[in-house]
Formats: structure tokens, sequence, C-alpha cells
């Protein structure tokens, strides 16, 4: 369910997202006990089942922090790219965000976005690229985001070491006899 959320929200299906989002996290009003999942609990009576159904929970961390705040992290850099508040909220706060040893805090409201900066590890300096611009991230700084971004985090490569490719399918084993 998180999965579907987050993909709905990447291809621009806003609606689709936050119905989704309502029936499956807020009220699964949608669904008959018999095929719905109980995000909190499993628990169908009078069978037994899971009471504290904790996949639940973190698909609905996931459908959060990587749908509706728009993080995706990939080989070289973190991503936020078109961050809102989830339905029925007005704004989403994410502390102690934690990327490359810095310590951030994004804070999503339906008109803007903002990054803030707790602290910067020395050997993994951030630039944040919020389009035409790029910000070297300190501590104490609070960067905007405005528009849908992609806003890209990232730092320079370790100690210039090419990054492999990032392709599904691809087959990183070694021949045979190699």
């Amino acid at each position: 369910m998180s999965m579907d959320v987050i993909i709905k929200i990447v291809v621009y299906q806003n609606q689709k997202s936050d119905q989704r989002y309502s029936n499956d996290y807020v009220d699964g009003s949608h669904c008959q006990d018999s095929c719905r999942l109980g995000i909190w609990s499993e628990l169908k009576r009078p069978e037994s089942g899971a009471v504290n159904f904790l996949t639940g929970a973190g698909g609905l961390l996931q459908a959060v922090m990587f749908g509706y705040a728009g993080l995706s992290i990939h080989l070289d850099r973190l991503t936020i790219l078109r961050p809102r508040p989830p339905p029925h909220a007005t704004s989403l706060t994410i502390r102690g965000l934690k990327y490359l040893g810095a310590n951030l805090t994004l804070d999503v409201h339906s008109d803007r976005a903002t990054l803030s900066v707790a602290s910067v590890s020395e050997e993994w300096p951030l630039v944040l690229n919020i389009g035409n611009y790029n910000v070297t991230l300190r501590p104490g700084i609070t960067v905007s985001l405005a528009g849908d971004g992609p806003f890209t985090l990232a730092s320079a490569p370790w100690k210039d070491c090419p990054l492999p490719a990032d392709v599904i399918g691809q087959n990183y084993l070694r021949p045979i006899g190699a």
C-alpha cells in the first residue's frame, strides 16, 4: 500500500494518492474487514492474528517520508521532489534526518518547504542544489525549497571513486573463471 501511494505521487496522481492514503491509513472505510489488513492490527475476531502489525506502521512511515515528503535516496545523492503535507494535515516535519553525518530538519507546509541544518560532517560537506543555485550547507542555516524541485543533496565523491551502474536488470556478478 505504501508503494502505491508513493508511485501515485511520483507520477502526479495526487488525488488518487491522497484517496489511497486516507482509505488505508486514516479510516480504512473503503474495504470490508475480509480484505483490509487493518494497518495497526491484523487481529480478526473470532480468529487470531497479529495484534501489533508493525509492517503496517512501517508502510505508513514510508508513504509519509518517501511519498509526501518527497525523499529519495540514490547511490550518490538524496533528492526531495514535490514535498507536501499528507491529506488532513497542514504541515509535516521530519526532524533528525541523517544524511552523510549531517543532522537535518525538513519542514513542509502546503505553500512552502524548508530544510534546516543542525550539523554537518567535516568529512562529508554537503551541497544542496535548488535549481540554478548551489548552497553549501552549514550548521544553523535554513534553506527555502521553492517550487517542486527536485532539490538535490550531495557531497564530493569519496576518493573520486566511480559509482557502480545503477541499472535494473544489470548483472554485477563476475563471469566464472574471470
